[in-house]
């Protein structure tokens, strides 16, 4: 499935490009770039994450957000928000429909042009912090 979601982004397979989208999708939730190289420890370097996470951003294979700390969070898919638990730090994708996410971008926003993505993330306190 990893291979034909990069044919089909118009992205050669390589086997580190399959690496990375294999971690990112195996992730419980967004995960930063620091988490992806300690899961994928010691198979690259980086600079060659960096470049791999930005060329996925690119072709619209994974979507990169503002996690906390303004660091950037990647995940599958485009259109949903984030819930950012203020404890533990994790990042848990919410999957909304598209019809909620127009709606909260508003006819206000209508008049300014074409709205292509909204991203919104909630913070609070995650269900596993608040049972401990």
């Amino acid at each position: 499935m990893v291979h034909e979601t990069l044919l089909q982004a118009g992205v050669d397979p390589t086997t580190r490009r399959v690496m990375v989208l294999e971690a990112v999708a195996r992730a419980e939730g967004a995960v930063s770039a620091p988490e992806l190289l300690s899961v994928l420890s010691g198979n690259m370097n980086k600079v060659t994450l960096y470049r791999i996470l930005d060329l996925l951003v690119e072709h619209g294979v994974l979507a990169r957000h503002t996690g906390p700390e303004r660091a950037a969070h990647y995940c599958l898919g485009r259109g949903h928000g984030h819930f950012h638990c203020t404890r533990c730090g994790r990042c848990i994708c919410l999957r909304l429909a598209d019809a909620h996410l127009e709606r909260l971008a508003g006819p206000e926003l209508a008049g300014l042009g074409r709205v292509d993505d909204v991203e919104l993330r909630v913070e609070g306190v995650c269900r596993d912090c608040l049972a401990e």
